[in-house]
């Protein structure tokens, strides 16, 4: 079963099971499961993903309709209070970076495959 709630949430739903829709014009992709869209316009195209606003495990996108990691932002800073995490960069020509930072201030910069 899905649930929606909402002026217009879930208008055009064509299939999916186990989504929630949460707010006016919120929608979800076809054959789409266990996602969930949060916010006025959101849309979520991708199953096991939860988004944030309009448009490894669980996937939260803020300003994405279909995150590539466990917290992608398109717009907007992060803040990490794990020192053990990072944040992933995309340099210009494509390649992946983690970044994360030592007691002494210095950012260490790993190259990684892209999520």
């Amino acid at each position: 079963t899905n649930t929606f709630i909402g002026y217009e949430s879930g208008l055009g739903f064509g299939n999916g099971t186990n989504n929630t829709l949460i707010g006016f014009n919120t929608s979800v992709g076809n054959g789409i499961i266990n996602s969930t869209a949060i916010g006025a316009g959101a849309y979520v195209n991708q199953s096991n993903s939860i988004v944030l606003g309009g448009s490894g495990g669980e996937y939260v996108g803020i300003g994405t309709s279909a995150p590539n990691a466990a917290l992608e932002v398109a717009n907007g800073d992060i803040y990490l209070p794990n020192s053990n995490n990072g944040i992933i960069l995309t340099s210009p020509n494509g390649q992946c970076w983690r970044v994360t930072i030592n007691n002494t201030g210095t950012l260490i910069r790993t190259s990684i495959t892209c999520p």
